[in-house]
């Protein structure tokens, strides 16, 4: 090996003899060429033409056989020009006939292609079969996901996220690298490392694609199949319901996600609502989110995205007083936005918009004390909506913990709010330890129900009497109750920065049980 030790991982597709000194055009890409040097010749500029010709074409390395055109070594013009283009070059100082090279080689190349064609076949089958069973296209996308180690992502033909299939990182880190790689795209400069796409055609025509992104791990040959099986099995899915409500949900749940993470300008927002049935002269557009409040909803189906799922399916383009709302679901829940009209905003108008906007979702197959609405701040644009959609959608998962409320109000920060954005970090895992103590152990009756009566005391601002009610228990009861929790605690109950530092320990906690996690006690 005496030249282009970089550049070892390149991958051989094809092994070809070649010596001519100009091997333009007489390639593809991927090639090992074997040469005995003739084509190099013995000029300095022949050989960095010769180099540099077959960089340009895209081979994959060069091996040369010494005794013919060059004696004991190859010259060190020929080594500095293929180092300049990271062309690997290897040496050979004995003779060896170069058709057992290649049909060595070639062997493997094709023993491993049909491998590969085997494995892809099987996979096609296993995507087809989970379409047939009725799990669709999200389905295949979050099997082929896991196949690949790599996020996929489903998008339509004016590259618009429908669906997303996630690995091991997160949804930001995926939606940042698809967007890296639509920019990459339009720059031309994007390379077949960083991902793998295949069409998804229906009826003929170009429906969207399949994307791949090298996020968690680097994109392989095979992986390459796989992609592709999946698209036709993507397409069948598209195909059987391509007048269903199913694919209406879905292009509205990526006009909403869109929305909700910037990538949407003013424009192609509205013209992509109006395609939807979203008038184009509308007035303010109210942003808001639903979500439930248990996991009643298990009682409708197997996961939480799929009672949205039917809720959007079968969700009215219009409320009954004829606003235009448009939805989809985004997360564990689902974004709206709500036509409030040319009119001026007068007193209440948000008031009877819950209502409407409940009406409709309740009519959908949501009880009534299992939704839980938040409500933004109106907008002025589809660019502004989006804005404003993320805090909602923040707002109703933080509201889950609070008192039932016909909505709750989220053009503004709420200490719930900042509560929930910081309920996974180790500083208010520890605050939330550090001040709950033993009442945290669920093991222990007595501290279980001590911290239930700090909780109610709180709630109701240290009103013992409302407190007691609340409770079902005599005042002295509660009295001897509180006590406890001050002996437990260490803490008094009559300092006001005791009682806000309980009060919002408390608030995390049952924030961070709605995501299903609970800090163990201290030690």
């Amino acid at each position: 090996m005496v030249a282009g030790h970089e550049a070892l991982a390149r991958h051989v597709r094809w092994v070809h003899v070649l010596d001519v000194q100009d091997p333009s055009d007489l390639l593809r890409g991927g090639e090992l060429v074997l040469s005995t040097g003739f084509g190099a010749s013995r000029d300095v500029k022949g050989q960095q033409r010769f180099v540099q010709a077959l960089a340009s074409e895209g081979a994959s390395g060069l091996v040369i056989e010494l005794g013919w055109t060059f004696d004991r070594a190859l010259p060190q013009s020929l080594i500095d020009a293929a180092n300049a283009v990271q062309l690997p070059v290897i040496a050979l100082h004995r003779q060896l006939r170069f058709v057992e090279v290649t049909e060595a080689i070639h062997g493997v190349l094709l023993d491993r292609q049909l491998s590969l064609l085997r494995r892809a076949d099987e996979l096609q089958d296993r995507f087809i079969e989970i379409v047939l069973a009725g799990e669709g296209a999200s389905s295949v996308l979050t099997d082929l996901s896991r196949l690949i180690g790599n996020p996929v992502v489903l998008e339509d033909h004016a590259h618009r996220l429908v669906d997303l299939a996630l690995h091991d990182a997160g949804r930001e880190a995926v939606l940042t690298a698809w967007e890296q790689h639509h920019r990459a795209e339009g720059r031309q400069d994007r390379t077949e490392a960083d991902s793998a796409v295949a069409e998804v055609p229906v009826r003929g025509r170009a429906w969207g694609r399949l994307v791949a992104l090298a996020v968690d791990g680097p994109i392989k040959e095979a992986d390459r199949l796989a992609v592709e099986r999946a698209a036709i099995a993507v397409a069948l899915d598209l195909l059987s319901e391509q007048s269903g409500p199913r694919l209406r949900a879905r292009a509205r749940g990526g006009l909403i996600a869109g929305l909700a993470h910037g990538r949407l300008d003013e424009r192609d927002a509205a013209r992509w609502a109006a395609s939807l049935g979203f008038p184009r002269r509308h007035g303010s557009l109210l942003p808001a989110a639903a979500v439930w409040r248990t996991e009643k909803w298990a009682e409708q189906a197997e996961t939480e995205q799929d009672v949205w799922d039917q809720v959007v399916d079968s969700l009215p383009r219009t409320t009954p007083s004829g606003r235009a709302v448009i939805a989809g679901t985004y997360g564990d829940g689902v974004l709206l936005a709500l036509d409030l009209g040319q009119a001026e905003r007068p007193s209440g108008q948000l008031e009877r918009a819950a209502g409407e906007l409940r009406g409709v979702i309740e009519r959908c197959g949501v009880p009534a004390d299992e939704l839980v609405l938040a409500l933004g701040r109106p907008a002025d644009s589809w660019s502004a909506l989006g804005a404003s959609l993320d805090r909602v959608v923040r707002a109703a998962a933080a509201a889950r913990t609070s008192a039932p409320r016909p909505w709750h109000d989220a053009r503004r920060g709420s200490i719930v709010d900042l509560l929930f954005g910081l309920r996974s970090s180790v500083e208010m895992v520890t605050f939330v330890r550090e001040q709950l103590g033993p009442l945290l152990d669920e093991r222990d009756a007595r501290a279980s129900e001590l911290l239930r009566t700090l909780e109610i005391y709180l709630e109701k601002g240290g009103r013992k009497a409302e407190a007691a009610r609340a409770l079902h228990l005599e005042r002295q009861s509660l009295y001897g109750r509180l006590e406890r929790i001050e002996r437990t605690l260490e803490a008094p109950l009559d300092d006001p920065d005791t009682i806000l530092g309980l009060h919002l320990a408390i608030r995390a906690l049952r924030l961070m049980e709605a995501d299903g996690e609970r800090p163990r006690p201290l030690p």
